[in-house]
């Protein structure tokens, strides 16, 4: 198995180009999750505290 993949250099390109993927994929993950927080703060505040719309 291990010559198999040796004789290939997709596996060479893969192996280099793996951390560049990881970083890639966490900093989307991370940005992903930022947004979700503050869309979603921003949704509540905007729910409890409704501009002149709703008093009550």
């Amino acid at each position: 198995m291990s010559s198999y993949f040796s004789k290939k250099p997709v596996s060479q390109i893969a192996k280099s180009a793996l951390p560049y993927l990881i970083l890639g994929s966490t900093t989307v993950i991370v940005s992903g999750i930022a947004l979700l927080y503050t869309f979603q703060c921003n949704l509540i505040y905007t729910a409890n505290y409704p501009k002149g719309s709703r008093k009550h």
